[in-house]
């Protein structure tokens, strides 16, 4: 090996090993992360429920002191205007609905009421699924998500989302109702209505896994393996 080409395979191997040392270091980070999330879900879970005008104002002190709170609303969904998010419950493909709500006060929040399957995607099949004119629910404040390299993009034209884009959803949900929601979306306890589907799915820690200990291992595991690598490349170059 001639002495540009060893040097360059010496570059690499330090740029590859910062990469994946600092890999290992934001999964500790996201380790963190998501256990201060599941210790909030664990202490949030049984607590009395607070009117949505509470939970704005929480939020807008601080998004932790709301996330995983518990909502009381009364009012009505906006059926018409109701959202497909692709999920996969079951291992079963098929939809979230997400559907404004209109509560009696004003407000207006996007509420995800469960899971259907592919087959029940269009509300026509699904009549008594649909919850009647005024309603009383509890469902838990969420937040949207960024969209990251393995998710599509998603097609409000054909009603297919791929990821809770938030400021999009508001958008298509207020050209339709002309309602403008809150900030966050609230995630469904128990079902609004006698029918089989939409089916919500309890939120619950055992549904927020923490793996990012294991990732942490994996990649410092892949810098240890390249380091020996290099390490056996160095010593046979200097013996030659």
């Amino acid at each position: 090996m001639t002495p540009s080409r060893f040097a360059s395979l010496s570059v690499a191997a330090l740029i590859g090993t910062a990469i994946l040392l600092a890999l290992g270091a934001w999964q500790l980070q996201r380790m963190e992360w998501k256990r201060d999330l599941l210790d909030k879900l664990q202490s949030r879970a049984s607590a009395t429920p607070v009117r949505l005008a509470q939970a704005v104002d929480m939020s807008t002190r601080s998004e932790d002191d709301a996330q995983f709170l518990r909502v009381e609303v009364k009012g009505r969904y906006r059926h018409e205007a109701e959202i497909h998010l692709y999920a996969i419950q079951n291992k079963q493909a098929g939809w979230l609905v997400i559907t404004p709500f209109e509560t009696l006060d004003g407000l207006s929040v996007l509420v995800s009421r469960g899971f259907v399957p592919e087959a029940l995607k269009s509300a026509d099949t699904r009549p008594d699924g649909q919850a009647p004119d005024q309603v009383s629910i509890v469902a838990r404040v969420r937040y949207g998500e960024r969209q990251t390299m393995f998710l599509p993009d998603n097609n409000p034209a054909t009603n297919q989302w791929y990821w809770r884009d938030h400021n999009a959803m508001q958008a298509v949900t207020r050209k339709a109702t002309q309602l403008t929601t809150v900030w966050f979306y609230l995630d469904l306890e128990v079902p609004d209505h006698g029918a089989p589907w939409p089916r919500p799915q309890p939120l619950a820690a055992a549904n927020l896994h923490n793996r990012h200990f294991h990732y942490a291992l994996t990649w410092f595991g892949l810098a240890a393996v390249l380091v020996a690598v290099y390490g056996v490349l160095f010593r046979s170059r200097m013996n030659a």
